[in-house]
């Protein structure tokens, strides 16, 4: 397999130190036996001058005591990121920490969930994101147009949406969640996640398990019927109430919690505060600390810090919204800290080039995949990948018909906020947000979105 070239979109982002460092101890970083891309060349895109300064040197010299130091680039010209590159990863926050922060604090101030993918502050983030990724796409087609866009920016569904409508490049959405939720389940038989496969359908952050296939046999009702002693293997899956799973007869993600549970979600992020704030303040910290020891030329202090802050931020995941307890295994893995974000994309990766077939849940364009929805749909859904095709792999018919519902409902409103967007339309935009099922109707939508237009003015301005 010849070497690849990768661009990363927010090369300043908190978790890439860790994909940086995941790609230079390859043998330690991987969680199966799936084969990893030989990248020669990342060039990490940073407009932040801060970031670029800390996380970006961090990768540096990295790189430099993988002894590659001329593997890792930094820089905040777009072209020069991009040109020639053979893939590009997006991971960026277009009002960065306080954006998002932002975005929660408003809509629980009215009590709606603010949550930054699912809920409405996921709809704020798309506003100000979509614009700025669809030029990113079309730099892309211009300069590397052999390239493809591995989305993992937020909210990954409506982005992905996006991208797609445009029609610029090749892309796929990536999600951890599924992922490491399909480890955790492997778990739970001793085996590890390549020795089983999972019938999985939905969108980004609305997905469930149909199935769970272990040597031809389908054990999801084994994992149903223990789902208590699966909550204890990984504390993500206790959000979502025993008494829904079984009822359901499936098995749903995390996410789903927000929408099976909204009123508590939205009381607990009143009385023990939003995670917004959370990781803003440990993203603050792990700056600051970081390029201390960096300033004063150890390294080895700012690694630890790096380690340590990560780990707490992984830690801090779905703790809001959990009252149960266990080993929370389903995030990176630690020390060193590699684990689902970074080990996927280079998985992804890996069968894009080799072509091993590996399957995946990925959010991809539906084509006829899930019957009740349009072939142009994005959906997030079990495939096969391989360079020149991605092979569709899901059973929507195994869904309950709440989740079918759910799904049209939340389908809806993305295409309409993807169609605002395209179209400048504040009333749109409006009427869009009035259709997401966490938000009650279209005058609370219209007061969100005076209150985002009013603090995100410089990103929302094109609403009209």
């Amino acid at each position: 397999m010849s070497a690849v070239g990768l661009a990363v979109l927010g090369g300043g982002g908190v978790r890439i130190p860790a994909l940086v460092d995941a790609l230079f101890n390859r043998d330690a970083a991987r969680s199966s036996s799936r084969t990893w891309p030989d990248v020669d060349r990342i060039t990490l895109f940073e407009p932040d001058a801060a970031r670029r300064q800390v996380l970006g040197t961090l990768c540096v010299e990295l790189a430099r005591r993988a002894g590659r130091p001329e593997a890792v680039r930094l820089t905040a010209d777009l072209e020069e990121a991009i040109e020639g590159v053979d893939f590009v990863f997006s991971a960026i926050r277009v009002g960065g920490d306080q954006g998002r922060v932002l975005d929660e604090e408003i809509a629980v101030h009215y009590g709606i969930l603010g949550q930054e993918t699912v809920g409405a502050g996921g709809c704020a983030m798309a506003l100000r994101t979509i614009p700025v990724v669809l030029s990113y796409c079309e730099t892309i087609a211009r300069l590397a147009p052999q390239a493809v866009l591995l989305n993992f920016t937020n909210p990954v569904g409506i982005i992905a949406q996006a991208i797609a409508d445009q029609g610029a490049v090749r892309a796929l959405g990536i999600c951890d969640t599924p992922t490491s939720a399909h480890a955790a389940m492997a778990r739970m038989f001793g085996e590890e996640a390549e020795s089983a496969t999972s019938d999985y359908c939905g969108l980004n952050h609305l997905g469930w398990f149909t199935g769970f296939h272990i040597g031809g046999s389908n054990r999801l009702r084994d994992l149903i019927d223990r789902f208590a002693d699966l909550v204890a293997l990984d504390k993500t899956f206790g959000v979502i109430p025993e008494a829904i799973v079984r009822h359901l007869g499936v098995i749903p993600t995390e996410y789903l919690v927000y929408y099976y549970d909204t009123a508590g979600c939205i009381e607990r992020a009143r009385t023990k505060g939003i995670r917004a704030a959370r990781v803003a303040q440990l993203n603050l910290a792990l700056l600051e600390g970081v390029g201390r020891a960096l300033h004063n030329g150890d390294f080895q202090t700012a690694w630890g810090l790096y380690i340590e802050a990560m780990k707490e931020r992984s830690a801090s995941y779905m703790e809001l919204e959990s009252s149960t307890r266990g080993t929370n295994q389903s995030g990176e893995k630690t020390p060193p800290y590699y684990g689902g974000y970074a080990a996927l994309a280079m998985e992804v990766i890996g069968s894009l080039t080799t072509g091993d077939g590996s399957r995946y849940a990925l959010d991809v364009t539906n084509e006829g995949a899930v019957g009740f929805l349009e072939p142009d749909d994005v959906v997030e859904i079990s495939v096969r990948v391989s360079p020149d095709r991605i092979e569709r792999e899901t059973d929507p018919a195994a869904l309950p018909r709440s989740a079918k519902a759910l799904i049209m409902q939340v389908k809806e409103y993305e295409r309409a906020l993807v169609r605002a967007v395209k179209e400048g339309s504040l009333e749109l935009a409006e009427v869009a947000l009035s259709m997401n099922p966490l938000v009650p109707g279209i005058s609370a939508a219209r007061r969100l979105l005076d209150q985002y237009r009013r603090v995100h003015e410089p990103h929302l301005s094109y609403l009209r």
